[in-house]
């Protein structure tokens, strides 16, 4: 039976837990959409199918508070993940298409 992970636990998984502010990321068949709840610089991205191939990286100058995309080409259907990098934050965002 799995329990619930606390902070300790997740530490020695090499899990970091962050404050980004960014969340809500989907495909729409053109574009990758995401919100961010503040203005980010320097901020890097990297997509991963669910097999952990990495398939997409950018870096971006600037994020703006608010909807932000990037255009990819067409993704199968599938699960995949959005790391998101910005100094010593990450955060990975989850989404299906």
């Amino acid at each position: 039976m799995l329990g619930a992970l606390s902070g300790s636990d997740c530490a020695s998984l090499g899990v970091k837990e962050t404050e980004h502010n960014i969340f809500g990321a989907f495909y729409n068949n053109e574009n990758l959409i995401f919100r961010s709840g503040e203005s980010l610089n320097n901020v890097s991205f990297d997509l991963y199918n669910i097999a952990g191939a990495k398939l997409f990286s950018v870096v971006a100058s600037s994020v703006n508070q608010g909807e932000n995309s990037f255009p990819l080409t067409q993704l199968p259907a599938g699960l995949y993940f959005l790391q998101i990098r910005n100094g010593d934050k990450s955060t990975v965002l989850k989404f299906q298409v």
